[in-house]
């Protein structure tokens, strides 16, 4: 008897507790289900984004890594990594292709019953998309225009913007690697490159490449070559432009320490760079299409890059050093940015989908009630991002190994010395890490913001103080 009546107990506690939201409203559970979808499907997205731009550039690293450090050809490495870019990341219905369309039909089906204008409203009950710094009334494809389609596509850019400038910070390399695996640069515009010194290459005469001369080349930019102007004959997508950067007196005896290659229309440019200290070139030009095009063997130049300043870079440690280092960099920035995720959406979701129900159906239909999990949330966060820069600090561990130089550097390194990447100024491996990471953590609140307008009043609602602990929080 005394076990029935425990049981009758715990159903009638059960339905007093859900028995708020049976009674909402339909215009309070579109706005609370509207809000919800976009938070949790926007961070589903974000992951997706971040993981598989990740998975492309490491395995272009690891080939650009041999080539630089051990002077290995890696064209069959670089062939099957491009390979793998192009199918995950820009082939239709595939990979982060497939998720970005699914983001937009999963959000679009979770709010067309609260419609755009509740979604734009900053008024009690709307989701503030009016405010959006991105996508607000100001953005005829945002909240200043009528398609609901428009602005969740917004909604999804704003997204992949802020994923681009976030990995810039744990992967300084991202944007140059992918530029090379054309022609899947062209759709990351975010990811932070260093400035470029361009070279454009024309023909001296029919079929013969002119010789560029000296190159001068500050250690900040990178070197672009622009060979669109090579374009010849019937046919025109036979030609091909290969540059080799390295050391040697002429184009037969030069060692290699970064190779790129371009195929004719020769668009988009090709990049190498940026380099410590001064370095020779032999780009060649073959392009057996008639017409004033090359002959069979091609056409070759040979020169110097005149690097300012010129340095002496330390002998590298060996790839697998660099990447073990690379994935710690990346696997802490990866796990802060998860767990940022969560725990600022667990807050703002919470006090978020109690308040539309007051907003909408009136006050005392939810009972407040944010200790858990608000107030925790600011100490998980830094907990976090204070183990990440310990793994990647911690003595003996790969990233002390290096030389801060080869951490720095373009060429057998990982590139924190872009000067767009953030925490190029660093001095030192514990300051670079922290950098890293706070910056890290900064664009996880400006996305986790991008996808809940609400979220600062929320956590102001909630007793925080977001001024104070997610200054980036819009």
């Amino acid at each position: 008897m005394r076990k029935v009546a425990f049981l009758v107990a715990v159903a009638l506690t059960a339905a007093l507790s859900t028995s708020p939201a049976l009674a909402l409203s339909p215009q309070a559970q579109a706005a609370r289900l509207c809000r919800a979808k976009l938070t949790s499907k926007g961070k589903a997205y974000a992951k997706a984004r971040r993981n598989l731009v990740l998975a492309c550039t490491n395995k272009l690293l690891k080939c650009a890594l041999l080539e630089e450090i051990h002077q290995l050809d890696v064209k069959s490495c670089r062939d099957k990594a491009t390979a793998f870019c192009v199918a995950k990341l820009i082939t239709p219905g595939q990979g982060l292709m497939k998720a970005r369309d699914k983001f937009v039909s999963d959000v679009m089906t979770a709010c067309t019953p609260l419609g755009i204008t509740q979604m734009c409203s900053s008024a009690p009950g709307g989701l503030y998309f009016n405010n959006h710094g991105g996508c607000g009334s100001f953005n005829p494809s945002g909240c200043g225009g009528s398609n609901l389609q428009d602005l969740v596509t917004c909604l999804r850019d704003v997204i992949d913007n802020n994923v681009e400038m976030e990995l810039s910070r744990v992967a300084p390399r991202a944007g140059i690697l992918l530029d090379n695996a054309q022609p899947v640069g062209i759709f990351f515009s975010s990811l932070q490159r260093p400035s470029s010194t361009t070279v454009v290459l024309t023909p001296a005469s029919p079929g013969v490449l002119a010789n560029p001369g000296t190159i001068s080349l500050p250690n900040t930019n990178r070197l672009a070559i622009d060979a669109t102007a090579l374009a010849c004959g019937s046919n025109s997508s036979n030609g091909k432009v290969e540059v080799r950067v390295g050391t040697g007196t002429n184009c037969n005896d030069l060692v290699a320490v970064q190779t790129v290659t371009v195929q004719e229309s020769y668009f988009p440019p090709v990049y190498l760079g940026p380099f410590e200290q001064d370095l020779q070139y032999c780009i060649t030009w073959k392009d057996p299409g008639g017409g004033g095009c090359t002959t069979g063997q091609g056409s070759s130049v040979f020169g110097s890059i005149d690097v300012t300043p010129d340095g002496s870079p330390p002998p590298p440690l060996p790839a697998s050093v660099v990447l073990a280092c690379n994935k710690k960099f990346q696997g802490s920035g990866k796990g802060l940015a998860t767990l940022g995720a969560n725990k600022l959406h667990a807050c703002g979701d919470k006090v978020a989908k109690c308040e539309l129900a007051n907003e909408i159906d009136g006050a005392g239909t939810c009972t407040p009630s944010y200790a858990t999990p608000c107030s925790t949330i600011d100490a998980a966060i830094d907990n976090k991002l204070n183990s990440g820069q310990i793994k990647i600090t911690q003595p003996l561990t790969p990233c002390t190994l290096l030389t801060f130089q080869q951490l720095r550097s373009f060429v057998g390194g990982l590139g924190f010395s872009n000067p767009f990447a953030g925490c190029a100024s660093a001095p030192d491996l514990n300051t670079l890490a922290y950098c890293a990471l706070t910056d890290v953590r900064c664009f996880e609140e400006m996305t986790s913001g991008s996808r809940d307008p609400r979220l600062k009043q929320s956590f102001i609602t909630a007793g925080l103080n977001p001024a104070a602990d997610f200054p980036c929080v819009p």
